[in-house]
């Protein structure tokens, strides 16, 4: 016998018979034949007798069903079916409408509610699905009567009322430290401490997961950039270790050495790169503007790079530029256009003695000049000054006229064309001839526009500096607002060299025979380029100990001059030489006999140790110009 009821809110009340009379005697009313008050009461009698004595509303319904289907009146049955139903589907109409808001993707308080999720996205209106079917049963089962009285009447808010049943806690911050040294755990998988920076932030990047997963509300990391500090000397010191393995020689005095501070900025149009050292009186400022190689810029881009150096719109003449400069105690610019891999670089360089061997404000006198070179350039009505573009290209007319006389240039432009025709690197950079007839003051003037607004730019500073101050400098005085980014990649297509070799044979008039030998290197990962590439060109040619100079200069006289330099960006080693012409296909054989030998790895342990020590040297020869320093900074950007 039926005593007590579950509601759906979960209260337990007493049991009433006359609840289940109501509800068939409506049901009856809805029917043809109408109300039949012995089958109600027989019913109603015998779900009191046969029910357990504590049931729910729904196991109560279920037990109607039943003996309504086993009556005469099945007509009522189907009709009671329907109209449950149908209450039931009322019951879930606030859930429904919730859900098609959600769909729909409109914007009201629940899919604005929570601010770190973006409820348009499918994995956000799965979570919203979620939440919004949670709070229900949040008010149904687990809240007392008083605290939902008091949150229909807005006396409490029940913040995230969705988590509720997770028992979590809100927000965190973790110690990310701890995790970096002592290792992470999350579940199923667990890390060793991090060695090396890579390491390191990788490890942030799963713990801040994990605690996401773990974690109601916001996580954080405080002081991310110190956790992770500590591990750049790690890193440093790996990579020493790296060297040592590879020289075969123990460097423990540099493991605690102070690093020389290396700062990368992003300011949104270009990157500035500070390097600070006292090693130089100087300070050095590189601008390099870069972008993808088109053959008929080239030449546009030469007579840009000369006509910064002619005059500017404060300083008209060259003689004005010159004395400027030497009111900067010398400070020296310079201008050079170059290729590396698939872009055009076009550098402006300015080198001044720092404030405290001048005097103070010295510097910042020299930047305001140099961005007068730059950004201020000598144009009237939107076109160069056509004195100067004709000095200009009066210079250029003469280099370009007379390529054939410096050989040893001339054979490695050919080489270039022949060995890689339709490639950027075939593209001869000092310009063209008939390019430069198309010149014009005003066209020069459209291409220098075009370079301060679509190139990619990267600044250098080296020397005794301090970072926010030369920032703050920099800031001002390159005033390039558009952001730029990368649309090609640096090094060029890495191709498998032909089975067979190609020789061109070209007669111009010189004294002396050049000959010019490009090898292709394939499939090199990026250490091999960059230390094994290196070591094997010193063996071979880089070097007055290596195999070409001891081998065809020196034992068989066979050349003036013989060396090989590895093109990394090109994927290539090149080879050149100064020889008589009846002595050419000696030299070659013997050439292609070292190349065959070091395919063999017929080379000493000897070789190898001689090339590590000219390495290293080369190495610390780099460390003496500030030139230098930044080319090796500039091919770690574009190498990566």
């Amino acid at each position: 016998m039926i005593l007590t009821v579950i509601k759906r809110d979960g209260r337990i009340v007493g049991f009433n018979e006359e609840k289940i009379k109501a509800a068939i005697r409506k049901a009856m009313l809805s029917t043809e034949k109408g109300e039949d008050n012995d089958i109600l009461c027989q019913i109603s009698d015998r779900i009191s007798y046969i029910g357990k004595e504590q049931m729910s509303v729904e196991e109560i319904q279920d037990l109607v069903e039943i003996e309504l289907m086993k009556s005469e009146r099945k007509d009522v049955a189907k009709n009671y079916i329907s109209y449950r139903e149908k209450r039931s589907i009322a019951r879930r109409s606030k859930t429904r409408d919730i859900f098609l808001e959600i769909i729909n993707a409109k914007s009201n308080d629940i899919t604005r509610e929570n601010a770190n999720m973006n409820a348009d996205t499918p994995a956000g209106m799965m979570m919203k699905f979620a939440s919004e079917t949670t709070k229900p049963f949040v008010d149904d089962y687990l809240l007392s009567s008083e605290v939902k009285e008091a949150v229909q009447n807005n006396y409490i808010h029940i913040h995230d009322k969705d988590y509720y049943p997770t028992k979590s806690l809100t927000c965190v911050q973790h110690p990310l430290n701890k995790i970096l040294h002592d290792g992470l755990c999350a579940g199923h998988g667990e890390s060793r401490p991090a060695k090396r920076i890579e390491t390191a932030s990788i490890l942030g990047c799963i713990s801040m997961e994990t605690a996401q997963n773990e974690m109601h509300g916001g996580q954080a990391i405080p002081a991310f950039d110190f956790y992770l500090a500590p591990f750049v000397r790690k890193s440093y010191i790996e990579e020493i270790k790296k060297i040592e393995d590879l020289l075969g020689q123990k460097y423990p005095q540099l493991y605690d050495i102070e690093i020389e501070e290396y700062v990368k900025k992003d300011l949104g149009s270009y990157n500035l790169h500070l390097i600070k050292t006292n090693q130089f009186k100087t300070i050095t400022v590189r601008i390099a503007f870069r972008s993808p190689v088109v053959k008929e810029e080239i030449t546009l881009r030469n007579v840009l790079c000369d006509m910064f150096l002619q005059s500017s719109s404060k300083y008209p003449s060259k003689r004005e530029l010159t004395i400027e400069a030497q009111e900067l105690y010398a400070a020296d610019i310079q201008t050079n256009n170059s290729r590396f891999g698939n872009y055009n670089n076009l550098d402006i360089y300015l080198s001044v003695l720092h404030d405290k061997y001048t005097e103070e404000g010295n510097f910042k006198i020299a930047l305001k000049f140099l961005n007068e070179i730059v950004f201020h350039p000598d144009v009237y009505a939107k076109k160069f000054s056509s004195e100067k573009l004709e000095i200009v290209k009066s210079t250029m007319r003469s280099i370009l006229s007379s390529l054939k006389e410096d050989g040893a240039s001339y054979s490695l432009l050919r080489l270039f064309e022949v060995m890689d025709k339709d490639r950027v690197s075939s593209y001869r950079m000092v310009g063209y001839l008939e390019d430069l007839d198309k010149v014009t003051p005003e066209s020069l003037y459209q291409y220098y526009q075009k370079v301060i607004r679509s190139d990619i730019v990267d600044v250098f500073v080296i020397g005794d500096i301090d970072f926010k101050e030369i920032t703050k400098m920099i800031r001002e005085v390159v005033p390039i607002k558009t952001v730029k980014r990368k649309r090609i990649p640096y090094l060029l297509a890495d191709i498998k060299p032909r089975a067979r070799k190609m020789v061109v044979k070209e007669k111009i008039d010189t004294a002396q025979s050049k000959l010019a030998i490009g090898c292709r290197c394939y499939g090199l990962s990026s250490y091999e380029r960059n230390y094994a590439l290196t070591l094997y060109n010193v063996i071979l040619g880089g070097s007055g100990d290596s195999k070409l100079f001891k081998e065809v200069r020196e034992k068989n006289s066979l050349c003036y001059v013989i060396n090989s330099v590895p093109n990394k960006l090109d994927h290539l080693v090149l080879i050149r030489a100064g020889i008589d012409k009846e002595n050419y296909s000696r030299a070659l054989e013997l050439i292609e006999k070292e190349l065959q030998d070091m395919r063999k790895g017929i080379f000493s342990d000897e070789d190898i140790k001689i090339a590590k020590e000219y390495f290293c040297t080369a190495l610390d020869e780099v460390l003496d110009s500030p030139n230098r320093i930044l080319d090796n900074y500039y091919m770690m950007e574009l190498l990566g």
